[in-house]
């Protein structure tokens, strides 16, 4: 694995809701809801739908995960997915609470110029979001991490 360097668009976006958790290795996980989601609304802007990305999927869940381990929040000054990927970009948000529902963020970050600029990218042509629930700042929450990547 190496590292790329990217600008990276970061916002603190909390909640707190209260909705049982789905399994997050199937295809119906948070991420691959997400993942659904944000090329639902690139196909209303004319936009090719981004491809879902395993190496994608496995980067953006290790990141989710050293955040809550690390007890913190934001980006790295390198993002670190596969060298097949020429290009990187990442999202984030955190979520306060035990919840962790796709619509909840895709409308989070769509609502916000810098994540949907990201998103709706035409650089783009992979993704990978995840979704980890632990304990940040002594409270529970759930980071989202969205790698987007070309290669």
């Amino acid at each position: 694995m190496r590292y790329i360097r990217t600008l990276g668009v970061c916002a603190l976006l909390t909640a707190v809701l209260a909705v049982p958790a789905a399994a997050p290795a199937s295809a119906s996980s948070p991420g691959h809801r997400a993942v659904a989601l944000v090329n639902k609304i690139r196909a209303r802007h004319g936009r090719r739908p981004l491809r879902v990305s395993g190496s994608l999927m496995r980067s953006s869940h290790r990141y989710a995960a050293y955040m809550l381990r690390r007890d913190y929040f934001g980006h790295l000054a390198r993002i670190s997915v596969s060298h097949r990927f020429r290009l990187a970009g990442e999202a984030l948000a955190l979520h306060y609470g035990g919840a962790r529902s796709a619509h909840w963020v895709v409308r989070a970050w769509m609502h916000s110029p810098a994540h949907r600029a990201i998103l709706m990218s035409g650089s783009y042509s992979w993704i990978g979001i995840s979704a980890v629930r632990g304990r940040m700042g002594g409270h529970r929450a759930v980071t989202w991490v969205t790698h987007v990547g070309r290669k």
